[in-house]
Order: structure tokens, then sequence, then C-alpha cells
């Protein structure tokens, strides 16, 4: 049985890619309050890629520095497979790489109102 949201749409999948477990455990909270469910969390570059080839997602929110690489590569991809997605990071100083330059990049942390619209935005239809 599939799962629904509030509203009686289907649930979507959320892939969040952060080294922190306690955020992304947070992260996977708030997005199932949402009625979605959270894929991951991954904590690094290649666990967030395979999740993407193993896994349906439907959007996805990404730190940008995870340990000792960036998550860009992962970016990429989803960009790749028309897969929406917003930067969520604590990183202070941010230069988006080449043809990375227009993405969504918030801040950490954001109140989790903000945080919920961010997610709403990125389920949107228009998103697609």
């Amino acid at each position: 049985m599939n799962k629904t949201t509030k509203a009686g749409a289907a649930a979507k999948r959320v892939l969040v890619v952060d080294e922190d477990w306690v955020l992304g455990e947070a992260l996977g909270l708030l997005i199932e309050d949402l009625g979605h469910v959270m894929v991951g969390p991954a904590r690094d570059r290649r666990s967030g890629l395979r999740l993407v080839a193993e896994q349906v997602v439907d959007a996805a929110l990404l730190d940008i520095a995870l340990r000792h690489e960036t998550s860009f590569d992962l970016a990429r991809e989803l960009v790749r497979r028309g897969i929406p997605f917003a930067f969520y990071t604590g990183a202070t100083s941010v230069q988006l790489p080449a043809g990375l330059e227009a993405c969504a990049v918030h801040a950490k942390p954001l109140p989790d109102q903000k945080l919920r619209r961010v997610i709403e935005q990125l389920l949107a239809p228009s998103s697609a």
C-alpha cells in the first residue's frame, strides 16, 4: 500500500544527504510530518549517488560539505536526472561550481516553517 500525504496525494520520496546523523534524522522526521518519505540519510557523496541509482527520488536536500568531499557530483547527477534539489549547508562561504550557480542554497539552521516551505517547493509540480 502506498503512503499518502495529509492532503490525500501520493507521498513523495526526499533524499537527504548530510554527514550529521542527528540533523539527518531530524530532517527525516520533518519530511515524514509533511506526509512524505525520507530516502537515506546518506552520510557521503558515494552513498547519495548509490541511493539515487537504486531508489525513486522525487527531490533532495544536500549538505555541501561532506567530511573531506563535496556533494557537487551528486548535485550534477540530480540535474542530469531532472530531480529538484536544494543545498542545505552550514558552510559559511559557498562558491558553487559551473553549472550549479543557479541552485538554491539555504543556510543551516533554518526554522522548521521555512524548511517545510523549501521541501514543499521542491515537491511542487513546477519544480520537476
